[in-house]
């Protein structure tokens, strides 16, 4: 359950400034998405892919970055609207102001973000000297 959390001034004026900043965000994201699409189909239908197909490749990979880009922003807009936003996802508590600044899309608070990455990091240590 989530904790109650109250919201200062201070921290609904944030949200308000997170909430315009991901919205252009997504609008531009759409927008870049759209034109690697387009583009996509234009090299597809005169074959201008060069014989390696990186130039194609390397179209899919941007396409895709920005995709995941999109979903982190438009998950961070749900947020938002389901008055989670700002909160850690795996301890409830508030995630803080400058991490929200800086990283808009943040679903862990700094404590539970480092022990996420020590886990992975330590994982990905496990699997290398088994493998």
């Amino acid at each position: 359950m989530l904790n109650e959390m109250v919201i200062t001034d201070s921290r609904r004026a944030l949200y308000e400034r997170v909430r315009i900043s991901l919205e252009q965000e997504r609008i531009e994201l759409r927008y870049l998405i759209d034109n690697f699409d387009r583009a996509l189909l234009r090299s597809g239908a005169a074959g201008e892919a060069s014989s390696d197909g990186s130039d194609q490749e390397a179209l899919i990979e941007r396409s895709h970055q920005h995709r995941q880009r999109l979903k982190l922003v438009l998950q961070g807009l749900q947020r938002i609207r389901d008055g989670t936003f700002g909160l850690c996802e795996t301890c409830d508590e508030p995630i803080g102001e400058r991490r929200l600044l800086a990283l808009p899309t943040a679903r862990l608070c700094i404590t539970c973000q480092q022990e996420t990455e020590l886990t992975l990091s330590e994982s990905s240590e496990l699997q290398r000297e088994r493998g």
